[in-house]
């Protein structure tokens, strides 16, 4: 099974959202230092059920209420959220299966909302 990262996206409270697409092949993310490179690669771990968050301390986490990792499986899209480590509910995430591209070109927070948070070990079941 091939799994392919779509989408990585940051809401805040405020449902403002952060957002990173990924395009099939390589891809290259540059910039400056202490932009988020490298929390790029800790939220993907966080939302691959890491038992721990190692997301760095700073502008990220600070802006931060729910990290959203959407892969691209086969001909679906796994949408897999987790709130942030500074919330109650970090020991628990979405997860939401996308049947067509069109359905995760505009996510907002409120799609969360609908769908209920589960313990990472029930999730991880799935």
């Amino acid at each position: 099974m091939k799994a392919i990262i779509s989408k990585i996206l940051i809401f805040n409270d405020a449902g403002d959202k952060r957002e990173v697409t990924l395009n099939s092949g390589l891809n290259i993310i540059t910039g400056d230092s202490k932009t988020g490179k490298s929390a790029i690669l800790e939220i993907v771990d966080y939302c691959l059920f890491s038992s721990r968050s190692t997301i760095p301390k700073g502008v990220v986490e600070n802006f931060a209420y729910l990290y959203v990792l959407v892969l691209k499986v086969s001909e679906k899209y796994l949408i897999i959220a987790r709130p942030s480590s500074s919330t109650e509910n970090s020991s628990k995430c979405y997860l939401r299966v996308a049947t067509n591209e069109s359905s995760i070109e505009n996510l907002t927070i409120e799609l969360f909302s609908e769908t209920e948070l589960r313990p990472l070990k029930e999730v991880q079941s799935d």
